[in-house]
């Protein structure tokens, strides 16, 4: 494969309201069509979506669009490399043909073709949620053209042992192009060493698929969280404090795989090898702490997975 992309959105923020405006700053348009009026073509290592509407529109295609389309009939994307332009290209006409949906719709950003969706896909646009956490205080955000990551203000601090301080808060995660789920999960993180971990809440569904989804459940379920985030930091001190026991290697060799499996990273192989016996709250620290220097998208599933061992056994 030898395609070549226009640059997408990739930006950090510490500001809600800059990353509001960096956003609103993008002009967006949403078009209703059928696939069959679709048509992809490439043009010196491009490709573009041509439109047919009575008259032929053209946009330039940027990869999350692309990726988008693959991702809709499971293409494997390590086969990529292995393709020429000239069979991609037929690869992706062929899927447009073989949608089953009678609509789609194509997101524009910056005439730029960003995505594409189903008539099933609901948008929680990404705005409306840093309005919403906005009063009460955000510490960063993660926004490019597949997700966007709001990492709320640490509302309270977990000391779990001395010296040892977390601070407690909540992390939101949203896909205005269809990659993921919506995700809303504690946050953890780390001060001594600027690391931190996702966490679930046991017995409690915090993710939201965006096909037929009712919108308004997301807010009540964000405003929930934020209301009773006190109570949940008490339980989660309780439960890292209960991690000072000693991990099986056995489980250490599934928690490895499991990362492998999603990144395609061996990250544990050393400790695995290791005679030296870790705890559950050591492992799950130098996880976070071996994920730092990743990429974003790697580094959240690492820290999602580390942030799993504190309900492990607990």
């Amino acid at each position: 494969m030898n395609l070549k992309f226009p640059e997408g959105k990739s930006s950090v923020f510490k500001d809600g309201k800059e990353a509001v405006d960096y956003l609103s700053s993008f002009h967006t348009e949403t078009i209703e069509t059928e696939p069959d009026r679709l048509k992809i073509i490439h043009y010196q290592n491009h490709l573009y979506l041509e439109l047919y509407d009575g008259k032929i529109h053209q946009f330039l295609i940027r990869e999350s669009f692309f990726m988008k389309l693959l991702k809709w009939f499971s293409f494997p994307i390590r086969q990529l490399d292995l393709l020429d332009n000239e069979t991609i290209t037929s690869i992706c006409n062929d899927y447009l043909l073989n949608i089953k949906s009678s609509k789609v719709f194509i997101k524009l950003e910056d005439s730029e073709a960003l995505t594409i969706t189903s008539s099933k896909f609901s948008e929680i646009l990404d705005i409306d949620l840093i309005n919403k956490v906005i009063p009460i205080g955000i510490n960063k955000l993660f926004i490019d053209d597949y997700n966007t990551n709001i990492l709320v203000e640490e509302k309270c601090k977990i000391v779990p042992f001395p010296n040892d301080v977390f601070g407690f808060g909540l992390s939101i995660m949203n896909s205005e192009t269809g990659f993921s789920a919506i995700h809303l999960n504690d946050f953890l993180f780390r001060y001594i060493c600027s690391n931190g971990a996702y966490i679930k809440e046991p017995g409690h569904e915090n993710k939201f698929y965006h096909y037929n989804l009712f919108v308004p459940d997301v807010f009540k379920r964000l405003e929930e969280l934020i209301n009773n985030i006190n109570y949940r930091a008490k339980i989660i001190e309780t439960k890292l404090r209960g991690m000072a026991s000693p991990i099986k290697k056995s489980e250490i060799f599934s928690i490895n795989k499991e990362i492998f499996r999603n990144t395609a990273i061996r990250l544990l192989n050393d400790v695995i090898d290791s005679d030296t016996q870790i705890t559950k709250y050591d492992l799950m620290n130098l996880i976070t702490e071996r994920a730092k220097g990743l990429p974003f998208g790697l580094r959240t599933k690492i820290e999602t997975i580390a942030g799993n061992l504190i309900n492990l056994n607990n």
